[in-house]
């Protein structure tokens, strides 16, 4: 029976066979795609074994060439130099370092007269507006900046004076 060959109806018309029963040529047509992919299959494994197996023949190294390899590259110079960065980078690490020579300065010194940021717990900035309004009406008009300036927030928790931003 070929692929063109008509096949009886069934004497229902809306009764379906299924492909297999409507046309015998396609199980076999499936069973030979099948049997392909399976060749196929079968074709690239061997490949693919050969290649790994190539590979492995050709960059095998034994035990005891590896441990003459291994010496030879420890015992190389880029190597050396790399280890010794290495411990360099390590003692830098867990060591300790000496203390930077700082002069003596009171960095908290709000009393002095030159411009500079003030950094605050964000808490306090209620308090610290409170303060500055007090200055301001003790010293008639003037802010609580040094140099009679007024503040400018710049964060939640820092201020500097206006004349900062002037140039």
């Amino acid at each position: 029976m070929s692929t063109f060959d008509d096949v009886k109806k069934p004497e229902d018309p809306n009764a379906k066979l299924p492909p297999h029963k409507i046309n015998p040529s396609y199980t076999v047509r499936v069973l030979c795609c099948v049997a392909f992919i399976f060749l196929t299959e079968i074709c690239l494994a061997h490949y693919v074994y050969r290649l790994i197996h190539a590979e492995i023949r050709n960059e095998f190294i034994s035990k005891n060439q590896f441990d003459q390899f291994f010496i030879n590259e420890i015992l190389g110079e880029k190597a050396q130099n790399e280890l010794f960065r290495l411990y360099r980078e390590f003692q830098m690490k867990n060591g300790t370092r000496k203390k930077r020579e700082a002069p003596d300065m009171n960095l908290l010194d709000t009393s002095s007269t030159e411009p500079h940021v003030e950094f605050f717990n964000p808490e306090m900035r209620e308090s610290l507006e409170s303060k500055d309004e007090i200055r301001r009406q003790q010293s008639g008009g003037k802010g609580g900046a040094p140099g009679g300036d007024s503040w400018v927030w710049l964060t939640s928790y820092s201020r500097i004076p206006v004349s900062c931003f002037q140039v």
